[in-house]
């Protein structure tokens, strides 16, 4: 089966882990506010369409994604991940199981919405 959705809102890029000391001294790594938020919107877009989780451990993956923004260029490699991050435990088990990946950006005309096309596909074979 091949899924297919769409994320309607201006793509967000996989953002650096913030690293903090707190006043007793301890350390703590989090994901920043806006990175997920975006792994969630991209989640609720999926089980929007699919109303299920798949998780599949056993299959390698092929993902397509598509990505109309606007203002300053975006790092593909980042929106990616985000992604594929946000997909963990929804289309496959982890993202290491996306074998085949291509991201295009396309700047995004004036009265064209910001938003992320996404196609995952399991392939049969892999060698």
């Amino acid at each position: 089966m091949i899924y297919h959705f769409e994320v309607v809102a201006h793509p967000q890029g996989k953002e650096r882990p913030r690293t903090v000391r707190s006043r007793r001294g301890k350390v703590f790594t989090y994901t920043p506010k806006r990175t997920k938020d975006y792994e969630h919107l991209v989640q609720a877009c999926f089980l929007e369409l699919y109303q299920r989780k798949l998780n599949d451990a056993e299959s390698n993956w092929s993902l397509d994604v598509d990505v109309y923004y606007k203002g300053r260029c975006m790092d593909a490699d980042n929106v990616a991940k985000s992604i594929m991050d946000a997909l963990n435990g929804f289309i496959w088990h982890d993202d290491s199981q996306v074998v085949e990946l291509r991201v295009r950006m396309h700047k995004a005309d004036k009265n064209e919405c910001q938003r992320v096309i996404i196609q995952a596909c399991p392939l049969k074979e892999w060698r």
